[in-house]
């Protein structure tokens, strides 16, 4: 009896070990750019990645950022104001931890990166914030943290066409365990922010439906999928067909 609780003692917490080893990442962002060489040397000078020689992978840590060249692929704010929208659904900004938050901040600033707004606090994550762009217009959010990373995927924004779907949807597919409402009723803005140990993921309603179906996103500037791992249920998208993927 003693030997046989012993046994299964060891299984679980061999078990445990192998969980606690295969924590949740983001490994893979694929980004669709018109100038492939400008945005490698942009990540590289200013967030310290790596490019390799044909400019189409940056490298930092365990994140790969792939840059795939359009030539023709349209802007976003083009088809914006054919749809009379102030956002596309989908992916729209990312967002890492750091734990040099300052002196980054100041080198962004002295090398006249543009940025969208001040750093400000954010109550709900209780980090310090900020929000820049690459040469693409696309949003990169900047959060503090105190841990041992220098920079570390931690943030989704997304635009989404049924906050309620895609609420339920995250909460049942990633390690996200708080929520926080952040509607802005005067404005007729819907926000809900969802967060958990290594992400956070925002969901801002779009004021128009049935925008995503006619979208093709391999055919336009901007973030178009994640890579990720560490998590027990693989899948290739998200409930409105963002290419969120996992492969364990």
């Amino acid at each position: 009896m003693n030997y046989t609780r012993v046994l299964l003692i060891g299984m679980l917490a061999a078990i445990c070990s192998c969980e606690s080893r295969n924590e949740f990442e983001i490994r893979e962002l694929n980004l669709i750019t018109t100038q492939p060489e400008k945005m490698a040397k942009w990540y590289e000078q200013h967030l310290n990645f790596q490019a390799s020689n044909d400019y189409d992978l940056l490298y930092h840590d365990n994140l790969t950022i792939t840059l795939e060249e359009r030539k023709k692929a349209k802007h976003p704010d083009t088809l914006k104001r054919a749809y009379n929208i102030t956002r596309l659904p989908g992916l729209y900004k990312f967002g890492f931890i750091t734990n040099q938050f300052d002196e980054l901040v100041t080198t962004l600033e002295t090398s006249e990166v543009e940025m969208v707004g001040n750093v400000v606090h954010d109550n709900s994550l209780k980090r310090r914030t900020l929000i820049i762009k690459d040469p693409d217009g696309n949003r990169i959010q900047l959060f503090e943290d105190h841990g041992p990373h220098k920079l570390k995927p931690y943030f989704l924004a997304l635009t989404v066409e049924d906050i309620g779907l895609q609420e339920k949807w995250y909460q049942m597919k990633l390690p996200l365990t708080e929520v926080y409402n952040l509607d802005l009723k005067e404005q007729s803005i819907f926000i809900r922010l969802l967060e958990g140990e290594n992400l956070a993921v925002e969901l801002v309603q779009l004021n128009q439906h049935k925008v995503q179906e006619s979208l093709d996103r391999s055919q336009l500037v901007g973030y178009h999928s994640l890579k990720m791992k560490g998590l027990r249920e693989p899948f290739q998208q998200d409930a409105e067909g963002n290419l969120l993927i996992v492969e364990n």
